[in-house]
């Protein structure tokens, strides 16, 4: 009976080794292995994972081999990410070793391709700032916006799916400003000696328009739904929301308490994502307006700022940002909602700097 309780407790002591031993294996790449990467002013943030169930102090070895023929290597690193320098069309072979004290634990091999025309694309032909982009007839069409002599000017850049330009055209339109490409036209505002107006230029017969009478004193954003389109602004230091049709014909017209940054729309119901002031801060914030007309708010207690939402069938999304611990920083706040405004959960994120939220993508509509 002894020998039994003696060879099942090595057995334990084994499969726990085994375990511990497995557990420091780097593991989930980014970039995922064999996938394209488009690089940001010619850098890759290279990033990993490693279990340390037992809070040991852990170090990292990168391994590059970049086009089977240069090889470079980061070592001593504290922190589950790197930053590489890449050039176009480099083929880089990457792999992690983690150390913990003097045993080394190798990570499988991952590879990424960087394409050869990324440089011309985004650097030397688009200037100001990055607006929206679609794909028809197999070419990209990249918006963008830039000042000139004090006013906006659009531009387009059409590029193929092998990364050559086929045509540049300048919009030439009084001080307008693209949010948006939908088919053949370009949607966002123009400025005129009332404020904003929400103007449209059609690409294809060089024409301008704009949306009735209704102005802004700014327009944050315009965005597309199912139904139509979204405007948001302020008006009348009031934030102002118009729901457009999918031919740009104003259908309705909302009022909020909050400062908006972004809104969403399905099913008569609309909420406003944005900032509320409380006392001498501002704090992160959701207006929400039901199929009955009534609105609920929303406020955290702590600074910050809602910068995206999307609604689902069985609530809605928020993206924010909110203030960090660490002085001076921001962390990032994602938290889901059902349709009457209950909190259902909320996640923080926070890589010890200065967090910045991009575009709320829900790729799972029922996350829980």
């Amino acid at each position: 009976m002894k020998n039994v309780l003696l060879l099942c407790f090595l057995s334990f002591i084994g499969l726990t080794i085994s375990f511990s031993q497995d557990s420091y294996v780097p593991f989930e790449p980014y970039p995922q292995d064999n996938s394209l990467i488009v690089p940001l002013n010619k850098e890759v943030n290279l990033s990993w994972d490693c279990h340390n169930p037992y809070q040991k102090t852990v170090t990292f070895t990168i391994k590059l081999i970049i086009n089977d023929t240069q090889e470079k290597i980061f070592e001593d690193l504290k922190s589950k990410s790197v930053s590489i320098e890449v050039n176009p069309g480099d083929d880089i072979k990457w792999s992690v070793v983690s150390k913990v004290y003097e045993k080394s634990f190798t990570g499988p091999e991952w590879k990424f391709h960087v394409p050869k025309e990324f440089i011309h694309i985004f650097e030397d032909n688009i200037t100001g700032s990055f607006a929206d982009v679609n794909f028809s007839n197999n070419c990209f069409n990249l918006i963008s916006n830039e000042i000139i002599e004090g006013k906006y000017r659009a531009q387009m850049l059409i590029v193929e799916s092998n990364g050559t330009i086929v045509d540049e055209k300048n919009i030439l339109w009084n001080d307008f400003y693209a949010h948006l490409i939908d088919g053949s036209n370009l949607i966002g505002h123009i400025f005129d000696e009332d404020g904003y107006r929400v103007g449209i230029y059609n690409l294809t017969k060089d024409t301008t328009s704009l949306i009735d009478k209704e102005y802004f004193s700014t327009v944050q954003g315009i965005k597309k739904i199912d139904s139509g389109f979204l405007v948001y602004g302020t008006s009348d230091q009031k934030t102002k929301i118009l729901n457009l049709d999918k031919k740009l014909q104003i259908v309705d017209k909302h009022f909020a308490k909050i400062t908006a940054y972004s809104s969403d729309y399905l099913n008569d119901f609309l909420i406003v994502a944005g900032k509320k002031r409380v006392g001498d801060i501002y704090v992160p914030a959701v207006s929400i307006k039901n199929n009955n007309g009534q609105w609920v708010d929303i406020a955290l207690e702590i600074a910050g700022v809602f910068t995206d939402c999307e609604i689902v069938d069985d609530g809605f999304y928020v993206l924010g940002q909110i203030a960090s611990p660490y002085k001076g920083t921001h962390d990032l706040i994602v938290s889901k909602y059902d349709l009457s405004g209950n909190l259902l959960w909320s996640n923080f994120i926070d890589n010890h700097g200065d967090d910045i939220p991009g575009e709320l993508i829900i790729e799972d509509p029922g996350l829980k």
